[in-house]
């Protein structure tokens, strides 16, 4: 039988939140067959993909392999990474992938490794002008304090992640005022502590841990789809993060912002970027957005824009498959709204 359709795989994140989203924005582009991964034998989006497969972690050695392996034996056109921890073990298997046929649609592995890591992204960022918060590098949790002090603490709220965080996971505020909120009142998520008490938390000098400490950004929050081929950017797309559950967009509006969509261009074009790629910045005091960070891969709420007339997942499909863009990409008119919810899945 002759396979008309375009074979996807989505070799991990099957059960992530923005899988959802990602595949309807494929199949709205085109007559796909996906398939899809996770370690989770009972990920949600097996329910919603046309194959499913338990996959090794991204951190086994043999994760790479494995996505080669059944991307050769079903006839895989394009390997579509939605996870930021399998994008440096399949950046570093890109030319087998290619000999086998098979297009994948990232940065190379040396962009990865410095857009991956927050504290080489911020002092990137910083040479060419592009906006960051007053930073500093610390990997234990004496330089941490020491460092804290010198960005103004505890006169100054100071925020920290780890370089090589993803997902929100070790970000932290230190604010000298935290006794005086209540823990009753604050959802889940990041809880302000003091300086003394985030000490007993920090690594030790014994295992050590490279973080990023920041000056606090107060203001409004903004995510950033960018298209880049080899470097050269193709749109750039603004929208506001104006309500986040776990780290995870769940309102927002799209926004003209001619400094950010310039900024994250020449940001790009100078990492060599490749791909469908995420920024975050937030608003200082005086309104200046700034960098948080880097997602060198395709955002969860990406997805978001289809309702606006933009499909940027098919056109990263599109582009890895040497197809025209032309007509793919519009510019959605700016103050249109988006608001996600959950549903259900019965396995």
């Amino acid at each position: 039988m002759v396979q008309t359709s375009t074979t996807i795989l989505i070799p991990s994140g099957a059960g992530a939140p923005g899988f959802s989203g990602i595949v309807r924005c494929l199949r709205a582009g085109g007559d796909v067959r996906i398939l899809a991964g996770d370690q989770n034998p009972q990920a949600y989006g097996q329910s919603l993909a046309d194959g499913f497969r338990i996959m090794p972690p991204s951190s086994d050695p043999n994760y790479a392999q494995s996505v080669l392996d059944w991307a050769i034996e079903e006839g895989v056109a394009v390997v579509f990474p939605i996870t930021t921890r399998e994008l440096l073990p399949l950046a570093e298997r890109a030319k087998d992938l290619a000999e086998a046929g098979i297009a994948l649609p990232i940065s190379p592995a040396s962009s990865l490794s410095l857009a991956l890591d927050k504290g080489q992204t911020a002092e990137a960022a910083q040479e060419i002008g592009h906006p960051v918060p007053n930073f500093a590098l610390a990997d234990n949790r004496f330089a941490m304090a020491a460092e804290a002090r010198k960005l103004g603490y505890p006169y100054k709220r100071i925020c920290f992640k780890p370089c090589h965080g993803n997902g929100s996971r070790g970000f932290g505020i230190v604010d000298s005022q935290a006794y005086q909120f209540s823990y009753t009142e604050q959802k889940a998520g990041a809880l302000p502590m003091t300086l003394e008490e985030w000490m007993g938390r920090w690594p030790s000098e014994e295992e050590p841990q490279a973080n990023l400490l920041a000056e606090f950004l107060p203001g409004r929050e903004y995510s950033i789809d960018a298209l880049f081929n080899q470097g050269q950017c193709l749109g750039v797309w603004v929208r506001s993060r104006d309500k986040m559950i776990g780290g995870i967009s769940v309102a927002g509006e799209a926004t003209d912002h001619p400094m950010l969509e310039k900024a994250c261009a020449d940001l790009g074009q100078h990492l060599n970027l490749h791909g469908l790629i995420g920024f975050q910045h937030r608003e200082d005091e005086s309104g200046l957005a700034k960098l948080l960070e880097i997602n060198p891969r395709v955002q969860g709420t990406t997805s978001a824009w289809q309702g606006m007339g933009l499909n940027l997942p098919w056109a990263l499909v599109q582009m890895a498959l040497g197809k025209d863009l032309h007509t793919l990409l519009n510019k959605p008119k700016a103050g249109q709204r988006f608001v996600r919810f959950w549903d259900e899945r019965t396995l």
